[in-house]
């Protein structure tokens, strides 16, 4: 039995189809990967997978009519202005604002992207969709979901509180000498000792009184009476008991 032929149209029809070009991993810029996919929208899928580049902001200020940086992107690539006009345009539709995307990469920015980041894209997303420059459905779509992902990725990261950064401790190096100092002695202060005073004159005066005999006490209280009679004029013999006066 004769082998059986194959079909020599349909696989010369296989052989001849083009490839789509692979991505050239030089060419990391935005730019770059939005001309690519000018020449070849079946890029699309596989830069969906890929995470955005750093200066996918250019391709935004292109589309949303910066003069400036159009001129300075036809100038790098020696591409006609309205091919990067449309090819940025492209970009941002396939890739960046497509549907299911997340809303970090509908703003075009990287997860952990700060507030002020997200404001500035937004600003520019929303030049691009202005109904001034184009009332297209499509842009009324791509209007609302700039800012549904903008309330979901930008109040979020504004209601975080502040991080708290830890204090650093002061660096002192090790040959600094630290200066000596004498241990003071702990002294109280001078209102405590006249306080202190005070009151061991207060205890004494109560607790001698009880110690000292009676006779000796009694006696202490009459020296002032004798005394009395000596000021009073009296006769010193007479207090010492002799009958004559004194010559």
């Amino acid at each position: 039995m004769p082998p059986r032929r194959r079909n020599s149209r349909r696989s010369s029809i296989r052989r001849s189809r083009p490839s789509p070009p692979a991505l050239d991993p030089a060419r990391i810029g935005a730019l770059p990967q939005a001309l690519d996919l000018a020449l070849a929208p079946t890029l699309a899928a596989t830069l969906r997978r890929r995470p955005l580049p750093h200066d996918v902001l250019t391709l935004i200020r292109i589309a949303a009519g910066c003069g400036e940086t159009l001129a300075a992107a036809a100038a790098a690539t020696g591409r006609e202005p309205d091919f990067i006009l449309a090819s940025a345009e492209l970009y941002l539709r396939q890739v960046v604002c497509f549907p299911g995307a997340d809303p970090h990469r509908v703003l075009a920015v990287p997860p952990h992207a700060p507030r002020d980041e997200m404001r500035r894209h937004l600003r520019e997303l929303l030049l691009w969709l202005h109904p001034d420059r184009s009332r297209s459905e499509w842009n009324a779509v791509a209007t609302r979901r700039v800012i549904a992902a903008w309330q979901a990725v930008g109040d979020a990261a504004a209601a975080q509180p502040p991080r708290r950064m830890r204090p650093v401790p002061a660096f002192r190096p090790s040959w600094i000498a630290r200066p000596l100092t004498r241990a003071r002695p702990i002294r109280a202060p001078r209102h405590r000792l006249w306080g202190l005073l005070r009151l061991a004159l207060l205890v004494a005066g109560m607790v001698v009184p009880a110690f000292v005999p009676f006779g000796l006490t009694a006696g202490l209280t009459r020296l002032p009476d004798a005394s009395h009679g000596v000021r009073a004029g009296g006769d010193v013999a007479t207090l010492a008991g002799c009958g004559g006066p004194v010559s």
